[in-house]
């Protein structure tokens, strides 16, 4: 607060790692950056469920931002010799990204070091990645749609709770690529983000579509025919899904 009494024209944020301190320490920044770095001891849904819960906590208009672990524990001075360490996988760090999307964080980081960016596979994984979410920049700053279809699923966790984490954004005009190498033409209409938090192929079948329709999942290109008013696939670990659903 006293920030804010010195200068009112500078938003201000701050870094917490336990979201149930949120209600305490939110009210003093216009944005909250949450840093749960899940690899390799924790669920990824780690990530998910403190944005699930800080939202809770300080209600839909705050500015909530995922920062995702994209560097080792075991590089980290102070950290125990005996506990495992290891970088993310390229598939960890995309589905984290994608499961902070899906619980509408709005806007993520990447913490990352030097010895993050003397890994070379590691540090082109991250721009990767980096560059796939600037591609999609106009639909994943577009608002979630008022339809969203309900999910069965196989695979849940400890809580009951599906690993397979969901949501359908509405795109309101369509996008042209970018200059960047590999951005997809984004059309007008609805689009169903998915993503497998669980290391292993999860089936997963969305129900709530017309009768019967095509999709296609951006990355891929590839068509996909449903019918009987669902939508089925078996989702690689994690896996992350962006399929087009037309609808204007």
């Amino acid at each position: 607060m006293i920030l804010r009494q010195w200068d009112r024209h500078h938003p201000t944020a701050l870094t917490i790692l336990r979201p149930r301190m949120a209600r305490y320490y939110g009210p003093a920044a216009d944005a909250v950056l949450l840093d749960p770095y899940p690899i390799p001891t924790q669920p990824l849904t780690w990530m998910s469920n403190s944005i699930d819960m800080t939202r809770r906590a300080l209600g839909p208009t705050k500015q909530i931002w995922a920062i995702v672990q994209a560097f080792n524990w075991g590089d980290e001075p102070g950290h125990p010799k005996n506990r495992p360490g290891r970088f993310p996988t390229n598939a960890e760090q995309r589905a984290l990204a994608y499961l902070a999307i899906t619980h509408q964080a709005n806007g993520i980081f990447f913490f990352q070091e030097k010895h993050g960016r003397k890994k070379s596979g590691h540090w082109k994984g991250v721009k990767t990645l980096v560059n796939e979410l600037n591609c999609l920049q106009p639909l994943l700053l577009s608002a979630a749609a008022s339809w969203q279809p309900q999910l069965q699923s196989a695979s849940f966790d400890l809580k009951g709770r599906p690993w397979v984490h969901f949501l359908v954004k509405h795109l309101g005009k369509k996008r042209t690529p970018s200059p960047a190498v590999g951005c997809p033409f984004l059309k007008k209409g609805h689009y169903l983000i998915a993503v497998n938090a669980v290391s292993n192929p999860t089936l997963v079948v969305f129900r709530g579509f017309s009768e019967k329709g095509t999709t296609a999942d951006i990355f891929q290109g590839k068509k996909k025919n449903y019918s009987g008013g669902k939508l089925s696939e078996i989702m690689e670990a994690h896996g992350v899904r962006i399929w087009y659903l037309g609808g204007g």
